[in-house]
């Protein structure tokens, strides 16, 4: 493309773009004829002031005029520093050609469309107001404007000279320039910090709501006939075990048997008999149940009669339902599973969060698969064990990565999975590391939680030595897994799983612990699986 001429009375040989500070820069090479040489080029830099008029003007320099700029002569520059009319007379001629490139574009409203730098100088300028080149910006570069009600007195263009004690223009707006990146880069971190906490503090608010719809179910039901009075009632989670009342009176035969008796017949009102309950409801957990302060024989027949309802509403009785497909899928990356007892031969289930496929799983189909994953694994269990040990490992994100509407689905869901699905079967939560959510779900809900729950909640810093000492207070040394900077390989630590191998293991190490620990011969028949020497030890 050869260089083009315009009626304004100049040559365009090359133009370019030229980035000076972020700012929008043309760079023009013109001369009177398209023969002109080097020597005898002029070089105008060209500030636009207008974002949109500036794309319509490269597009149409782009289609019009070559792109690159020849080499100048630097000294034809300085020649016409010298000689202010023909200065006046180039910059109206270019004028002419801006406004015709932009094929008389809007210009309405805008007194600082572009500005003129000569040889890399500001220049400033005084004009009739007839004249369409005219103005003055603070830096001092010279604008086209309309001239109106501008100082007819001077007619003339010098560079511009800095002032005793004036800062250079180019200094003046470089650190203008530096000031407003630094304004910018604070409004931007106020605004991410502001955003942060308005979230987490939503994140609070509905889990806080969910607690109390949670809770107000919890009080409708504890309020009916055979309870006794709310002062002696533990609170809504309460029901768990309370480590202050480990040394509880025996119970009789005669109890449970009464117990198992009533429960057979809540599951057969309306049925064909030959149905049992579960196996999970064990007579040392029907004891553990019954043995719980506060609570008369109505209210714990009443309470375990919902859980056989609830499990029937999740199609876990009589029984371990048929793992599902769905279930499958949602455990198949590991987040979730049973692997290995604590120091007491509690059952441990390992939760993964950041394993979670939120893009896939409902908070619906999560909830389901940790409901038919207690179920399994809770038959597993040593003699006389009937709790288990929630160990959630937050490395590589937690719930953060979830939808918040997904997390306050799991929180309910999960709540009323825990109350009234698995009663008195946690004995203790570890979040190691805590997050923030975890930590900010707990400080908004932890007024409303009794003190047994609360003893319940270990949150753990991120931190490896307490780490690695947390968690070998709860299994053994030797059993401290990779991922908390033991030597211990799980598995389905590499987001591996299985079931049905799963289980197996289980199974596996549930035969290890009754032998190590001397239950499985004639003399351990009565033997309970948690003495009372294990409890205090894991108590401290």
């Amino acid at each position: 493309m050869q260089a083009a001429g315009v009626e304004s009375g100049i040559h365009i040989a090359g133009w370019r773009i030229v980035g000076v500070k972020g700012r929008r820069h043309v760079e023009f090479c013109v001369s009177e004829s398209p023969d002109s040489d080097a020597e005898s080029q002029e070089r105008f830099v060209i500030c636009w002031r207008r974002w949109s008029s500036f794309k319509a003007l490269q597009r149409r320099l782009q289609r019009r005029f070559p792109l690159a700029t020849p080499p100048l002569n630097t000294d034809a520059w300085r020649r016409h520093l010298d000689d202010p009319d023909f200065l006046l007379q180039r910059q109206r001629q270019l004028s002419t050609f801006l406004a015709q490139c932009l094929e008389n574009a809007d210009m309405r409203g805008s007194q600082e469309m572009w500005s003129f730098l000569l040889n890399d100088a500001p220049l400033r300028a005084r004009a009739p107001p007839d004249e369409t080149i005219e103005g003055e910006t603070s830096s001092g570069e010279l604008l086209v404007a309309r001239g109106a009600g501008l100082d007819r007195s001077r007619r003339t263009l010098e560079p511009l000279q800095p002032r005793q004690g004036q800062v250079e223009p180019a200094a003046a707006a470089e650190e203008v320039d530096m000031s407003m990146a630094a304004l910018t880069l604070c409004l931007l971190a106020l605004l991410v910090t502001f955003l942060r906490t308005l979230l987490f503090m939503m994140a609070g608010l509905a889990a806080l709501m969910a607690t109390l719809k949670v809770f107000s179910v919890v009080s409708v039901s504890v309020t009916k006939p055979g309870m006794d009075p709310p002062e002696r009632r533990s609170g809504p989670l309460g029901d768990q075990d309370d480590p202050a009342h480990d040394s509880e009176a025996p119970v009789s035969a005669s109890t449970v048997a009464r117990l198992k008796s009533d429960l057979l017949l809540m599951m057969t009102s309306g049925q064909s008999s030959g149905q049992s309950l579960p196996k999970i409801f064990t007579d040392a957990y029907l004891e553990q149940v019954v043995l719980k302060p506060g609570r008369s024989f109505d209210y714990t027949r009443n309470k375990l009669g919902k859980c056989l309802a609830f499990r029937k509403r999740l199609s876990l009785d009589p029984g371990p339902a048929l793992v599902s497909a769905e279930t499958r899928q949602v455990l198949s990356t590991g987040c979730l599973y049973w692997h290995g007892f604590d120091k007491a031969g509690r059952a441990i289930i390992w939760a993964h969060p950041s394993r979670v496929n939120w893009t896939e799983h409902s908070a619906g189909a999560f909830v389901n698969a940790v409901a038919v994953l207690w179920d399994y694994g809770l038959q597993i269990m040593p003699k006389k064990a009937t709790q288990f040990v929630y160990i959630e490992c937050t490395n590589g994100g937690g719930w953060e990565k979830a939808p918040l509407t997904k997390v306050l689905r799991v929180v309910r869901h999960g709540l009323d999975l825990l109350l009234t699905g698995f009663p008195d079967r946690v004995h203790m939560f570890h979040i190691a590391p805590s997050t923030a959510l975890n930590r900010l779900i707990f400080r908004f809900s932890s007024p409303l939680l009794p003190s047994t729950f609360k003893n319940k909640m270990n949150m753990v810093q991120d931190a490896p030595d307490l780490l690695i000492e947390h968690i070998s207070g709860v299994v053994h040394g030797d059993r401290v897994p990779t991922f908390y900077g033991g030597t211990y390989r799980h598995p389905f630590e590499e987001g591996v799983f299985d079931f049905e191998t799963m289980l197996k293991r289980q199974e596996e190490l549930c035969h290890e612990f009754e032998r190590d620990a001397g239950l499985l011969g004639p003399e351990a028949k009565d033997h309970p699986c948690v003495p009372a020497t294990a409890d205090e030890t894991m108590d401290a």
